[in-house]
Protein backbone atom coordinates (compact mmCIF):
# COMPACT_ATOMS: atom_id res chain seq x y z
CA UNK A 1 0.00 0.00 0.00
CA UNK A 2 2.76 2.14 0.90
CA UNK A 3 4.70 1.19 -1.90
CA UNK A 4 1.32 2.03 -4.30
CA UNK A 5 1.03 5.73 -2.68
CA UNK A 6 4.61 6.72 -3.05
CA UNK A 7 4.41 5.26 -7.23
CA UNK A 8 0.99 6.97 -7.11
CA UNK A 9 2.55 10.15 -5.50
CA UNK A 10 5.70 9.95 -7.76
CA UNK A 11 3.25 9.77 -10.94
CA UNK A 12 1.19 12.78 -9.82
CA UNK A 13 4.35 14.75 -9.48
CA UNK A 14 5.73 13.68 -13.26
CA UNK A 15 2.36 14.63 -14.36
CA UNK A 16 2.45 18.10 -13.00
CA UNK A 17 5.63 18.49 -13.88
CA UNK A 18 4.65 17.26 -17.38
CA UNK A 19 1.77 19.70 -17.80
CA UNK A 20 4.22 22.79 -16.24
CA UNK A 21 6.43 22.30 -19.06
CA UNK A 22 3.22 22.08 -21.10
CA UNK A 23 1.88 25.21 -20.23
CA UNK A 24 5.39 26.72 -20.54
CA UNK A 25 6.70 26.06 -23.90
CA UNK A 26 2.70 26.55 -24.71
CA UNK A 27 2.65 30.09 -23.44
CA UNK A 28 6.55 30.50 -24.90
CA UNK A 29 5.31 29.61 -28.39
CA UNK A 30 1.83 31.75 -27.79
CA UNK A 31 4.53 34.62 -26.77
CA UNK A 32 6.90 34.34 -29.66
CA UNK A 33 3.48 33.95 -32.54
CA UNK A 34 2.33 37.24 -31.04
CA UNK A 35 6.40 38.88 -31.27
CA UNK A 36 5.91 37.53 -34.92
CA UNK A 37 3.14 39.12 -35.33
CA UNK A 38 4.01 42.78 -33.97
CA UNK A 39 7.49 42.39 -36.09
CA UNK A 40 5.57 41.92 -39.12
CA UNK A 41 3.39 44.92 -38.63
CA UNK A 42 6.61 46.75 -37.42
CA UNK A 43 9.03 46.31 -40.01
CA UNK A 44 5.21 47.51 -42.32
CA UNK A 45 5.35 50.61 -40.56
CA UNK A 46 2.24 49.71 -38.84
CA UNK A 47 3.55 51.21 -35.82
CA UNK A 48 -0.21 51.67 -34.47
CA UNK A 49 -0.79 47.68 -34.81
CA UNK A 50 2.74 46.75 -33.65
CA UNK A 51 2.42 48.88 -30.21
CA UNK A 52 -0.58 47.17 -29.20
CA UNK A 53 0.61 43.87 -29.67
CA UNK A 54 3.90 44.59 -28.14
CA UNK A 55 1.72 46.23 -25.50
CA UNK A 56 -0.29 42.81 -25.01
CA UNK A 57 2.90 40.90 -24.42
CA UNK A 58 4.54 43.01 -21.93
CA UNK A 59 1.67 42.79 -19.78
CA UNK A 60 2.07 38.91 -18.93
CA UNK A 61 4.30 39.48 -15.98
CA UNK A 62 6.91 37.09 -16.57
CA UNK A 63 7.46 39.08 -20.57
CA UNK A 64 7.26 42.14 -18.58
CA UNK A 65 11.18 43.23 -18.83
CA UNK A 66 11.19 41.60 -22.29
CA UNK A 67 13.95 43.96 -23.64
CA UNK A 68 13.15 43.82 -26.94
CA UNK A 69 9.21 44.30 -26.94
CA UNK A 70 9.88 47.06 -24.52
CA UNK A 71 12.61 48.61 -27.11
CA UNK A 72 10.31 47.82 -30.39
CA UNK A 73 7.31 49.73 -27.99
CA UNK A 74 9.21 52.53 -27.30
CA UNK A 75 10.15 53.12 -31.36
CA UNK A 76 6.30 52.55 -31.96
CA UNK A 77 5.41 55.26 -29.94
CA UNK A 78 7.85 57.61 -30.63
CA UNK A 79 7.42 57.20 -33.96
CA UNK A 80 3.40 57.86 -33.52
CA UNK A 81 3.77 60.80 -31.69
CA UNK A 82 3.47 59.03 -28.51
CA UNK A 83 6.33 60.74 -26.12
CA UNK A 84 5.68 60.39 -22.92
CA UNK A 85 4.71 56.66 -23.64
CA UNK A 86 8.02 56.25 -25.23
CA UNK A 87 9.80 58.28 -22.57
CA UNK A 88 8.61 55.84 -19.83
CA UNK A 89 9.40 52.38 -21.65
CA UNK A 90 13.13 53.67 -22.55
CA UNK A 91 14.00 54.82 -18.93
CA UNK A 92 13.16 51.12 -18.18
CA UNK A 93 15.30 50.16 -20.52
CA UNK A 94 18.09 52.55 -19.84
CA UNK A 95 17.39 51.72 -15.68
CA UNK A 96 18.64 47.65 -16.73
CA UNK A 97 21.91 46.12 -15.91
CA UNK A 98 24.40 46.92 -18.60
CA UNK A 99 21.99 49.58 -20.63
CA UNK A 100 22.63 49.10 -24.41
CA UNK A 101 24.09 52.47 -26.07
CA UNK A 102 21.51 52.66 -28.63
CA UNK A 103 18.37 52.69 -25.64
CA UNK A 104 20.56 55.35 -23.91
CA UNK A 105 21.07 57.21 -27.13
CA UNK A 106 17.32 56.76 -27.78
CA UNK A 107 15.94 58.32 -24.44
CA UNK A 108 18.46 61.09 -24.86
CA UNK A 109 17.20 62.16 -28.39
CA UNK A 110 13.80 62.07 -27.34
CA UNK A 111 14.01 64.03 -24.33
CA UNK A 112 15.74 66.61 -26.81
CA UNK A 113 12.59 66.23 -28.87
CA UNK A 114 10.48 66.72 -25.34
CA UNK A 115 12.63 70.65 -25.09
CA UNK A 116 14.21 68.54 -21.39
CA UNK A 117 17.35 69.57 -22.66
CA UNK A 118 18.95 68.92 -18.64
CA UNK A 119 17.83 65.60 -18.48
CA UNK A 120 19.32 65.09 -22.31
CA UNK A 121 22.61 66.61 -20.81
CA UNK A 122 22.17 64.09 -18.08
CA UNK A 123 21.70 60.95 -19.89
CA UNK A 124 24.48 62.02 -22.23
CA UNK A 125 26.93 62.27 -19.19
CA UNK A 126 26.18 58.43 -18.44
CA UNK A 127 26.55 57.72 -21.59
CA UNK A 128 30.15 59.04 -21.46
CA UNK A 129 30.71 56.98 -18.26
CA UNK A 130 29.75 53.73 -19.43
CA UNK A 131 30.81 54.31 -23.29
CA UNK A 132 33.48 56.41 -23.42
CA UNK A 133 34.81 58.33 -26.29
CA UNK A 134 30.56 58.32 -27.78
CA UNK A 135 31.32 61.00 -30.64
CA UNK A 136 27.27 61.66 -29.98
CA UNK A 137 27.65 62.05 -26.19
CA UNK A 138 30.88 63.77 -26.48
CA UNK A 139 29.56 66.48 -28.86
CA UNK A 140 26.46 67.47 -27.08
CA UNK A 141 28.53 67.45 -23.58
CA UNK A 142 30.93 69.80 -25.02
CA UNK A 143 28.35 72.24 -25.89
CA UNK A 144 25.20 71.86 -23.62
CA UNK A 145 23.58 75.17 -24.53
CA UNK A 146 23.51 73.94 -28.25
CA UNK A 147 19.70 73.42 -28.50
CA UNK A 148 18.80 76.48 -26.56
CA UNK A 149 20.89 78.59 -28.57
CA UNK A 150 19.19 76.88 -32.51
CA UNK A 151 15.52 78.52 -30.54
CA UNK A 152 17.25 81.61 -29.63
CA UNK A 153 16.05 83.29 -32.84
CA UNK A 154 12.36 81.62 -32.82
CA UNK A 155 10.43 84.57 -31.06
CA UNK A 156 11.81 87.15 -33.66
CA UNK A 157 9.01 85.82 -35.97
CA UNK A 158 5.31 85.40 -35.96
CA UNK A 159 3.71 81.90 -36.95
CA UNK A 160 0.58 82.11 -38.36
CA UNK A 161 -1.81 79.06 -39.60
CA UNK A 162 -1.91 79.41 -43.43
CA UNK A 163 -6.23 79.30 -44.61
CA UNK A 164 -5.34 76.14 -46.88
CA UNK A 165 -4.40 73.82 -44.31
CA UNK A 166 -6.06 70.85 -43.62
CA UNK A 167 -6.82 68.47 -41.19
CA UNK A 168 -3.91 66.17 -42.45
CA UNK A 169 -0.31 66.83 -43.35
CA UNK A 170 0.87 69.79 -45.28
CA UNK A 171 4.38 71.26 -45.37
CA UNK A 172 7.51 71.23 -47.89
CA UNK A 173 6.01 74.32 -49.66
CA UNK A 174 8.57 76.14 -52.18
CA UNK A 175 7.68 78.72 -54.91
CA UNK A 176 6.75 77.96 -58.18
CA UNK A 177 6.19 80.28 -61.09
CA UNK A 178 5.97 84.27 -59.66
CA UNK A 179 2.63 83.66 -57.65
CA UNK A 180 2.32 80.03 -56.62
CA UNK A 181 3.67 76.85 -54.12
CA UNK A 182 4.00 73.69 -54.62
CA UNK A 183 3.38 71.06 -51.26
CA UNK A 184 3.01 67.83 -49.64
CA UNK A 185 -0.72 67.14 -48.56
CA UNK A 186 -1.96 63.91 -47.10
CA UNK A 187 -5.60 66.18 -47.20
CA UNK A 188 -6.67 62.28 -49.34
CA UNK A 189 -7.43 63.68 -53.04
CA UNK A 190 -6.40 62.05 -55.81
CA UNK A 191 -4.28 58.90 -56.59
CA UNK A 192 -3.77 57.05 -52.97
CA UNK A 193 -6.46 59.41 -51.85
CA UNK A 194 -8.69 56.88 -50.61
CA UNK A 195 -6.06 54.59 -48.35
CA UNK A 196 -4.58 54.97 -45.38
CA UNK A 197 -0.58 54.72 -44.64
CA UNK A 198 -0.42 52.68 -41.94
CA UNK A 199 2.54 54.52 -40.43
CA UNK A 200 -0.13 57.68 -39.62
CA UNK A 201 -3.42 56.56 -40.65
CA UNK A 202 -3.60 59.44 -42.97
CA UNK A 203 -4.29 59.03 -46.57
CA UNK A 204 -1.04 59.12 -48.84
CA UNK A 205 0.79 62.36 -49.84
CA UNK A 206 0.43 63.48 -53.09
CA UNK A 207 1.67 66.91 -54.08
CA UNK A 208 -0.55 70.25 -54.86
CA UNK A 209 -0.49 73.99 -55.80
CA UNK A 210 -1.76 77.43 -54.10
CA UNK A 211 -1.86 80.40 -55.35
CA UNK A 212 -0.09 83.89 -53.58
CA UNK A 213 -2.28 86.52 -53.19
CA UNK A 214 -1.57 90.23 -52.96
CA UNK A 215 -1.59 90.41 -49.35
CA UNK A 216 1.03 87.16 -49.24
CA UNK A 217 -1.99 84.83 -47.98
CA UNK A 218 -2.51 81.39 -49.98
CA UNK A 219 -5.86 80.14 -51.74
CA UNK A 220 -7.08 78.25 -54.65
CA UNK A 221 -5.74 74.92 -53.38
CA UNK A 222 -5.28 72.75 -56.65
CA UNK A 223 -4.15 68.47 -57.12
CA UNK A 224 -1.15 68.49 -59.39
CA UNK A 225 -2.04 66.17 -62.32
CA UNK A 226 -0.58 64.25 -64.77
CA UNK A 227 1.99 61.45 -63.61
CA UNK A 228 2.90 63.60 -60.35
CA UNK A 229 1.32 61.66 -58.06
CA UNK A 230 0.99 58.21 -58.12
CA UNK A 231 -1.02 55.78 -55.01
CA UNK A 232 1.98 56.00 -52.49
CA UNK A 233 3.51 59.11 -51.34
CA UNK A 234 4.82 62.13 -52.84
CA UNK A 235 6.92 64.38 -50.41
CA UNK A 236 8.72 67.20 -50.47
CA UNK A 237 9.79 69.00 -54.20
CA UNK A 238 12.02 72.00 -55.55
CA UNK A 239 11.38 73.85 -58.92
CA UNK A 240 14.35 74.38 -61.46
CA UNK A 241 13.40 77.70 -62.74
CA UNK A 242 15.99 77.18 -65.65
CA UNK A 243 14.89 74.25 -67.03
CA UNK A 244 11.07 74.43 -65.99
CA UNK A 245 11.94 70.93 -64.18
CA UNK A 246 9.84 69.69 -61.21
CA UNK A 247 12.38 67.45 -58.64
CA UNK A 248 9.98 65.70 -56.39
CA UNK A 249 10.71 62.79 -53.39
CA UNK A 250 8.43 60.00 -53.71
CA UNK A 251 8.35 56.04 -53.46
CA UNK A 252 10.82 54.81 -55.77
CA UNK A 253 8.14 53.67 -57.81
CA UNK A 254 7.48 54.47 -61.29
CA UNK A 255 4.49 53.00 -63.94
CA UNK A 256 3.58 49.74 -62.53
CA UNK A 257 7.33 48.85 -61.18
CA UNK A 258 8.48 49.14 -57.75
CA UNK A 259 11.84 49.11 -57.26
CA UNK A 260 11.91 47.48 -53.21
CA UNK A 261 14.99 47.15 -50.98
CA UNK A 262 16.33 43.66 -50.79
CA UNK A 263 14.26 43.20 -47.36
CA UNK A 264 10.53 44.38 -49.30
CA UNK A 265 10.89 48.05 -48.18
CA UNK A 266 10.23 50.59 -50.70
CA UNK A 267 12.46 53.65 -50.19
CA UNK A 268 12.42 56.91 -51.30
CA UNK A 269 13.64 58.24 -54.50
CA UNK A 270 14.30 61.57 -56.41
CA UNK A 271 12.26 62.00 -60.12
CA UNK A 272 11.59 65.24 -62.44
CA UNK A 273 9.31 65.67 -64.92
CA UNK A 274 9.22 69.22 -67.05
CA UNK A 275 6.33 71.61 -67.31
CA UNK A 276 4.91 73.06 -70.40
CA UNK A 277 2.32 75.18 -69.29
CA UNK A 278 -1.05 75.24 -68.19
CA UNK A 279 -0.66 72.50 -65.72
CA UNK A 280 0.38 69.69 -67.79
CA UNK A 281 3.24 67.78 -66.90
CA UNK A 282 5.57 65.55 -68.83
CA UNK A 283 6.64 61.67 -67.96
CA UNK A 284 8.69 61.15 -64.56
CA UNK A 285 12.49 60.46 -64.81
CA UNK A 286 14.07 58.69 -62.33
CA UNK A 287 17.22 60.43 -61.18
CA UNK A 288 20.11 58.65 -61.94
CA UNK A 289 21.43 57.70 -58.09
CA UNK A 290 18.49 56.42 -57.13
CA UNK A 291 19.14 53.09 -55.62
CA UNK A 292 16.24 50.03 -54.51
CA UNK A 293 18.93 49.73 -51.22
CA UNK A 294 18.97 53.31 -50.00
CA UNK A 295 17.19 56.05 -50.16
CA UNK A 296 17.04 59.91 -52.17
CA UNK A 297 15.29 62.62 -50.96
CA UNK A 298 14.47 66.62 -50.43
CA UNK A 299 16.33 67.47 -53.32
CA UNK A 300 17.57 71.66 -53.61
CA UNK A 301 19.72 73.47 -55.98
CA UNK A 302 22.34 76.11 -55.75
CA UNK A 303 21.34 79.63 -56.98
CA UNK A 304 22.67 78.56 -60.76
CA UNK A 305 20.90 75.21 -60.85
CA UNK A 306 24.28 74.12 -61.15
CA UNK A 307 24.43 71.62 -58.32
CA UNK A 308 21.65 69.63 -56.45
CA UNK A 309 21.66 69.06 -53.06
CA UNK A 310 19.68 66.17 -51.41
CA UNK A 311 19.63 63.69 -48.58
CA UNK A 312 20.51 60.02 -48.99
CA UNK A 313 21.33 57.20 -46.17
CA UNK A 314 23.54 55.70 -48.97
CA UNK A 315 26.74 53.78 -47.53
CA UNK A 316 29.83 55.97 -47.67
CA UNK A 317 28.57 58.83 -45.24
CA UNK A 318 29.06 59.70 -41.49
CA UNK A 319 25.63 58.07 -40.36
CA UNK A 320 22.24 57.85 -40.85
CA UNK A 321 21.22 60.62 -43.74
CA UNK A 322 23.59 62.93 -44.29
CA UNK A 323 23.22 65.66 -47.26
CA UNK A 324 25.07 65.07 -50.82
CA UNK A 325 25.44 67.23 -53.76
CA UNK A 326 26.15 66.35 -57.38
CA UNK A 327 27.23 68.67 -60.07
CA UNK A 328 25.52 69.47 -63.37
CA UNK A 329 27.52 67.96 -66.56
CA UNK A 330 26.68 67.85 -69.86
CA UNK A 331 23.35 67.29 -68.70
CA UNK A 332 23.53 64.69 -66.48
CA UNK A 333 24.15 64.15 -62.38
CA UNK A 334 27.44 63.61 -61.96
CA UNK A 335 28.60 60.96 -58.80
CA UNK A 336 26.86 62.02 -55.33
CA UNK A 337 29.72 63.55 -53.26
CA UNK A 338 29.60 64.17 -49.20
CA UNK A 339 29.05 67.09 -47.62
CA UNK A 340 31.43 66.29 -45.11
CA UNK A 341 31.72 69.66 -43.31
CA UNK A 342 28.22 69.62 -42.33
CA UNK A 343 27.47 65.97 -41.82
CA UNK A 344 28.03 64.21 -38.50
CA UNK A 345 27.26 60.77 -37.03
Amino acid sequence: MKYTSTLCAALLRSLLVALAVMLFFSDGRAQQAKMTLAEKSYNLFDYYTAADIYRDILAEPKWANDTVALRRLAECERRTGQLVAAEQHLRKLAAMPNPRLSDLLSLADLLKHKGLYNDALNIYMSILELFPGNSIAAAYVKNPAYAQEMMRDSSIYTLTNARINSPGSDFGAGFFERSRILFASSRGNGAGGNRDYSWNRQPYLNLYSANILADSTLDKVALLHGDVNSRFHEGTCTYDWSSKTLYITRNNYIGAQRNDSKNGILNLGIFSTKYSGDENWGPLVPFTHNHPEHSAAHPTFSEDYSMMLFTSDMPGGAGGNDIWYCTKKDGAWDKPVNLTQINTP
